[in-house]
């Protein structure tokens, strides 16, 4: 299969990168400096969440706060000052007079030799570990936690990095002028290392590269969540721009410039942690902008590097395997070749046996082998009395399976141009739905490897009241119970938009099994240019 697509459109596959390739490009340019000077210039536009009368944040990130009003502890309030957080009864913050990083999972007890944090830092440096971390994955493998958490402990940009983007988030609940300042100066600081480092050669050298990409992905990171203070809608998004030039450096120092094949290609836990998230970014972002041959040509060489086994992983940073997500890029990748000849019939070849391997993909972790069919994960599943599921095994393998459906539908829609009302479609989304019917949306196994993706995939592809039901049930239970900033809102409103526009302004034609693909309505595309006017180009990770 893989053998005679391969043979009907080479460049959907990636292969060992050539070693004089790697020469011919210039140094990468540093998207960050436009935003260095004030990257929070105010404390009144930020949305901050409202926290519950006991203070516990239970969403993406996982802490109990506790408002500190001299030496008497009371609840959580409205507005807070200093205050100090719990991760599972331990209380981390370094007001507690304890050594610092007592109580932190995953670290050696010389974690912080060599680190020159005052006070303050240490505690934007534990929030990171105890509030944030916990809230990034389920799986062990915790890539924020170990990889981002050693390579900052090295790399003073990383360093940097990491302080601004644990105050942005503790600006929220410590809005004062102090913790402003700070984040601003933390920020400055990496852009400033940032661009040091991207204008040295040995960042380009293979496994160099880990700390730059480190920074960059915690900067743009900030700009995703940080989505008030983003630039105007009709501007290409500073996240974008971020993600863009660290996959620029993950092509320049990748390892399989040492391999004759990529199925020989070994690579380090940070820089498989590293490539993932920024796949994930860019390739997320592909559905939701206007089609370019140019800008999805560059299919992601260095993702599956490794075993074909290696491929079918599940990664915690994203929540699905490389495999999958490399398919994502190739559906992307059709639609525009399509776009480009609409007479192709290579194309629709192709995206049909796109359309075959799709068929009970499977994918495994660490904690579980996977299973053959979908059928058979279903049956694996226990349900609570809400109908969810409720160990940590089910929700790993629910999230990354439900990338599959929302895969077919993506092919259906985008590439073969089927309506919303398509059987292919529907059968799609149906299966969609009941993988996130039976996830929690808030609570300790609600994490970002929770399937925000194919969620906005499945809001789309919903006409029908009880499909969008399920999908407006997801967002406003995560957005009530989550507490915490994350890039879900914008979306949201995004989505309620696109459902009106759908429903009252396209125009959708008459379909034809037997009409040549290339000449059907590419309605997708009408909807993206409605999308990218109305609400610019969204983050979807």
């Amino acid at each position: 299969m893989t053998q005679s697509l391969w043979a009907t459109i080479p460049s959907l596959f990636p292969s060992a990168p050539n070693m004089e390739c790697r020469q011919t490009h210039d140094f990468v340019s540093n998207p960050f400096l436009e935003s260095s000077a004030e990257r929070h210039p105010t404390l009144a536009n930020r949305v901050r969440p409202v926290i519950s009368g006991n203070g516990v944040v239970d969403g993406y990130i996982k802490m109990k706060m506790i408002h500190i009003d001299g030496d008497n502890a009371s609840p959580a309030e409205p507005k807070l000052g200093t205050f100090r957080f719990r991760r599972q009864g331990t209380v981390v913050s370094p007001d507690d007079g304890g050594p610092f990083g007592a109580g932190i999972p995953l670290l050696p007890p010389n974690f912080s030799t060599g680190m020159k944090l005052d006070r303050t830092d240490e505690k934007l440096w534990s929030f990171h570990l105890v509030a944030y971390c916990p809230g990034r994955m389920l799986l062990s493998d915790n890539y924020w936690c170990k990889e981002v958490v050693a390579i900052a402990v090295k790399d003073d940009c990383a360093r940097h990095a990491l302080l601004a983007f644990a105050t942005a988030y503790v600006l929220d609940y410590e809005p004062t002028e102090e913790m402003r300042k700070r984040a601003n100066h933390h920020y400055r600081t990496a852009v400033q290392l940032l661009d040091q480092a991207l204008n040295r050669e040995e960042t380009y050298t293979v496994g160099q590269d880990d700390g730059v990409v480190v920074a960059m992905i915690l900067m743009l990171s900030s700009d995703i969540v940080n989505w008030e203070s983003r630039r105007p809608k009709g501007k290409e998004p500073l996240w974008r721009e971020g993600s863009r030039a660290a996959r620029l450096i993950l092509d320049r120092a990748d390892p399989g410039y040492r391999y004759w094949k990529p199925q020989n290609v070994q690579s380090s836990a940070a820089r498989i942690g590293n490539a993932n998230w920024i796949a994930s970014i860019e390739i997320c972002a592909q559905p939701v902008t206007p089609l370019s041959e140019e800008n999805t040509k560059t299919l992601f060489l260095w993702l599956l590097g490794g075993s074909k086994v290696d491929a079918h992983k599940i990664q915690g940073v994203t929540g699905v395997c490389p495999k999958l997500l490399h398919i994502f890029s190739q559906i992307t990748h059709l639609a525009a070749l399509l776009k480009k000849d609409p007479k192709s019939i290579v194309v629709p070849d192709a995206a049909s046996r796109i359309q075959d391997r799709l068929a009970n993909f499977w994918q495994w972790s660490d904690a579980s082998p996977g299973h053959p069919s979908i059928g058979a994960l279903m049956e694996s599943c226990v349900l609570d009395k809400d109908g969810k599921v409720s160990d940590s095994v089910r929700v790993t393998e629910l999230s990354a399976h439900s990338w599959v459906p929302a895969a077919e539908m993506y092919l259906h829609m985008r590439v073969f141009r089927k309506p919303r009302s398509h059987p292919h479609v529907l059968r799609s989304l149906k299966v969609l739905i009941q993988c996130v019917k039976r996830l929690p949306c808030t609570g300790k196994l609600f994490t970002s490897q929770s399937p925000f993706f194919p969620v906005f995939l499945m809001a789309v592809a919903s006409y029908r009241e009880e499909d969008r039901e399920v999908a407006r049930q997801w967002f406003e239970v995560v957005l009530g119970g989550a507490q915490c900033r994350s890039s879900v809102p914008p979306v949201w409103t995004a989505i309620q938009k696109l459902w009106h526009w759908l429903d009252k302004e396209l125009k959708e034609q008459p379909y034809d099994e037997e009409q040549p693909v290339g000449d059907r309505q590419a309605w997708w595309e009408y909807m993206v240019e409605e999308l990218v006017k109305e609400s610019g180009v969204l983050s979807l990770v």
